[in-house]
């Protein structure tokens, strides 16, 4: 049974799942925290949904923000 939790315990718990609704980012995600070696790390994993499988950074490769690429934003 899942439990729906609000964000700061959820935070606190080590387990947050979210659905974005981005233009490049959409569908569910879930955020995992790991510890190694006294070491804190959040992992951000994509959900098998209807949005998993494609590359915004490689279908859409121009900032939402400003339109310009990566490329661009680092003076290449």
């Amino acid at each position: 049974m899942v439990q729906e939790l609000g964000v700061a315990e959820a935070i606190d718990h080590g387990h947050v799942s979210v659905v974005l609704h981005g233009k490049k980012l959409r569908g569910g995600y879930s955020l995992t925290r790991m510890c190694r070696g006294g070491r804190q790390a959040w992992l951000l994993v994509k959900k098998a949904d209807d949005f998993a499988g494609g590359d915004p950074v490689k279908t859409c490769p121009e900032s939402i923000k400003s339109g310009k690429t990566v490329d661009q934003l680092d003076g290449g």
